[in-house]
């Protein structure tokens, strides 16, 4: 068995199951249907209510941490705005990728 056809098949595999799973839940969207609006904002609510946890963190530990004087204040202010942007990084990554191997997985089920 070659290796493009083992990768096919594990993809296969792995779309059965996701079709089994996904038929026990109710709450997928469809991104082609209904208001864009509406759309928009139920995807971007969890994406702002974690944002706003991670700041308020970053809130109360600048409160314990300015106890420590300024240079710890400013290691903080640093490091945090570094997490930031290593953030940032990370979820274009992600979007990316995501958006590859749904391309594979759509390529091998138009294949077969």
């Amino acid at each position: 068995m070659s290796l493009r056809k083992a990768a096919e098949s594990n993809l296969i595999n792995i779309m059965t199951r996701t079709k089994v799973a996904t038929k026990r839940c109710n709450s997928l969207i469809d991104l082609t249907q209904g208001p864009i609006l509406k759309t928009l904002i139920r995807l971007a609510v969890p994406v702002t209510i974690s944002m706003v946890m991670f700041t308020i963190y970053l809130l109360v530990d600048l409160y314990f941490v300015g106890r420590l004087g300024p240079d710890a204040v400013a290691a903080l202010s640093i490091s945090s705005n570094a997490f930031f942007i290593h953030l940032g990084f990370a979820t274009i990554l992600g979007t990316g990728g995501m958006a590859l191997i749904a391309q594979a997985l759509y390529s091998v089920t138009t294949l077969t």
